[in-house]
């Protein structure tokens, strides 16, 4: 399982129907930071460590498993 921003989302209870709109919009933000890092001057290690970020920030992996249900997404009781 890759880790996502979306982990934490859980932990605090971010809304199902919430989520997936709020990753495609971190996808994005983190797609700009990159092509402009990798556009500007700097050192590479720092532009291959910004690609790993940006990686498990922008993935969706493993952040909302498909058996789960509303309630149980929510941290609601079985």
């Amino acid at each position: 399982m890759m880790p996502s921003w979306l982990m934490a989302g859980r932990i605090i209870a971010l809304l199902l129907w919430l989520a997936h709109p709020v990753q495609a919009a971190m996808a994005a933000a983190a797609t700009v930071m990159v092509y402009r890092v990798f556009r500007g001057e700097g050192e590479w290690h720092l532009k291959i460590a910004l690609l790993f970020v940006a990686t498990l920030v922008a993935s969706s992996q493993g952040s909302i498993p498909k058996h789960f249900d509303r309630d149980s997404f929510r941290g609601s009781p079985s």
